[in-house]
């Protein structure tokens, strides 16, 4: 069974903060763009900065 992004970035953090959280949400909904999308508009722009190209394409509200 192949990982997914979420899990490998769960596993890689040592001290959660607020943020982590939201980049967990963004990188374990990598699969459903549109929830994706929705999410965005509540999240803080910090939870998307230094995500990977391809977990986040360069939408207007991110």
């Amino acid at each position: 069974m192949a990982e997914f992004r979420g899990t490998s970035y769960a596993r890689a953090v040592r001290e959660w903060e607020p943020l982590d959280w939201w980049r967990l949400e963004a990188r374990a909904l990598h699969h459903l763009p549109s929830v994706r999308r929705s999410l965005a508009a509540f999240a803080p722009p910090g939870a998307w900065r230094d995500l990977p190209k391809d977990a986040a394409p360069a939408w207007g509200c991110l």
